[in-house]
């Protein structure tokens, strides 16, 4: 007998939540003591998997001159790691810089 894949899950912005959507936009961290969770999400891969689904629709329905945050983190996500994300973002170096006009 043959194995089947399981199906592969799309996510959409319709899918989420407006709060979770402006996680995206302004910011989000993992659960913990001090923290509860905004979201569906419980770590930084969960909240970069569906960010990755959903990125194209976001950007196209949001543009604006800042990067968004879920872009920013990402970026020292896939370098660094989820510690050093955590710890990014306590620093507040995960902050959008001021749009010049």
């Amino acid at each position: 007998m043959r194995r089947q894949r399981p199906p592969v899950r799309m996510l959409t912005l319709g899918d989420l939540s407006v709060a979770e959507t402006l996680c995206f936009a302004a910011g989000w961290r993992p659960p913990d003591a001090w923290h509860p969770s905004i979201g569906r999400w419980t770590t930084w891969r969960s909240f970069f998997d569906d960010w990755l689904m959903v990125r194209v629709e976001f950007l196209a329905l949001f543009p604006h001159r800042r990067q968004p945050f879920a872009d920013r983190a990402y970026r020292v996500f896939v370098q660094e790691g989820p510690d050093a994300t955590t710890a990014a973002l306590d620093a507040g170096e995960l902050q959008a810089a001021r749009a010049v006009d």
